[in-house]
């Protein structure tokens, strides 16, 4: 379903910057290294925030 909709996933450390946009830093492997590269991501709406997940209605 994600292929269908057209959605990239980003596994990271997030924080808001804006009202309608999210810095991620990313991370891999299942200890969470950071691998040093942070994206923007820029949405219309959020909802389902938590600790854990987020989803974003993006742009």
């Amino acid at each position: 379903m994600a292929k269908m909709r057209k959605v990239t996933t980003v596994r990271g450390y997030g924080a808001f910057v804006g009202a309608n946009h999210l810095e991620v830093e990313e991370t891999t492997g299942t200890g969470q290294e950071k691998t040093g590269t942070k994206k923007v991501i820029a949405f219309k709406r959020a909802g389902g925030i938590d600790h854990e997940v987020a989803w974003v209605g993006l742009t």
